[in-house]
């Protein structure tokens, strides 16, 4: 575009894409003459992302044009049906759970082809100011990061806006340094301790729970992975333990054996 059609489109106020260093701007100008005005908006960290926000409320087409919160339902059970193919119930039921509770809800009257990080930061703000944990909600964002993520595969985006949407850091507060009062609550004290693995060394042959629940007091490994140990698992004469599954339960409520997530688990 030679510079003569760009001031002629920047008369117009549809906003002339430029560099300024390593960041882009978008520059609008209405008007002539005295009455002229311009300004310009941004930083952006890329020209395709300056586009992107330049024309975002034009018309879209196509799938792009769907509603946010359709698209993001459609897409989680989609999702949900991948993922219980290969045995990832607990993932699947996850990111359903995120999409249906949490992210569809607070996008109705957005197109899935206008989503845009400063969205999704309120959004996240939101979620944090219902009283979810942080933790919770960085599961969230992960989530639509990977669905936001698809629609940029699927030409629906160009960028995907979720880095762009970072989580306000908490603030810490003057607490003075210790576990939290709530981690109190949960971590036994060493008498304690003492006394719930007494318990299930009394226990061990009459109660099916006794010898899980030693094995999970001595080695803090998860609930599931202690649940899935087997006989067979237990090498005696070298005392080893060999953790290469776990049991999980299913939205229905069956259980099943699974190998663990990864190598490192």
């Amino acid at each position: 575009m030679t510079r003569a059609r760009k001031r002629a489109r920047a008369a117009y106020g549809e906003g002339t894409i430029e560099q300024r260093g390593t960041s882009w701007w978008i520059r609008y100008s209405e008007g002539v003459g005295a009455n002229r005005k311009r300004w310009r908006e941004g930083p952006f960290r890329s020209e395709i992302e300056a586009k992107a926000h330049r024309d975002r409320g034009t018309r879209l087409q196509g799938t792009a044009a769907t509603p946010a919160d359709q698209w993001l339902l459609d897409w989680a059970t989609r999702t949900r049906s991948e993922l219980t193919a290969v045995e990832r119930e607990s993932d699947a039921a996850c990111k359903f759970r995120h999409v249906k509770l949490h992210l569809a809800p607070r996008l109705r009257g957005i197109r899935i082809g206008d989503v845009r990080a400063g969205d999704l930061r309120q959004l996240f703000q939101n979620l944090l100011d219902s009283g979810l944990k942080p933790k919770t909600v960085s599961n969230i964002r992960g989530t639509f990061s990977v669905a936001l993520g698809d629609a940029v595969g699927d030409g629906l985006l160009l960028t995907n806006p979720v880095p762009d949407a970072k989580l306000r850091k908490q603030h810490r507060g003057t607490r003075k340094p210790g576990p939290a009062p709530s981690a109190r609550k949960k971590v036994l004290e060493p008498d304690e301790l003492q006394r719930f693995v007494s318990w299930c060394l009394v226990n061990e042959v009459t109660n099916q729970w006794a010898v899980p629940l030693l094995l999970i007091a001595n080695t803090g490994m998860r609930r599931g992975e202690a649940l899935g140990v087997a006989w067979d698992r237990v090498d005696f004469a070298r005392r080893l333990l060999t953790i290469d599954q776990q049991v999980e339960q299913l939205d229905d409520g069956t259980l099943v054996v699974r190998p663990v997530k990864t190598e490192q688990s």
